[in-house]
């Protein structure tokens, strides 16, 4: 598992329960609000290869603007030559 702190900042003038709405999502351990009315921070647990899908998913949820990734811990998915094995469609990026 892979446990990702997230920065997330609304639209302006977004509608109220926004940040409620996206603690309920899968995956989803906690928030909080920060003094920037317009942003909020929560934490995200999920396989190593969903980070990036999952974020994405996120992002399309009404009233985000964006989402920030201030930390990723990797501790649970380091190999036993101490790497993270990157996720395929990340592979296959590179290669083309």
């Amino acid at each position: 598992m892979a446990i990702a702190g997230l920065v997330i900042t609304l639209v302006p003038n977004a509608p109220d329960g926004v940040m409620e709405n996206f603690l309920k999502q899968e995956n989803i351990i906690g928030g909080e609000l920060t003094s920037d009315l317009n942003k909020f921070v929560a934490a995200l647990e999920i396989s190593a290869d969903r980070v990036e899908k999952k974020i994405e998913k996120l992002q399309e949820l009404e009233n985000i603007l964006s989402i920030d990734i201030a930390y990723i811990n990797y501790e649970d998915d380091i190999a036993k030559n101490g790497e993270v094995p990157c996720p395929p469609d990340i592979m296959n990026r590179i290669r083309s």
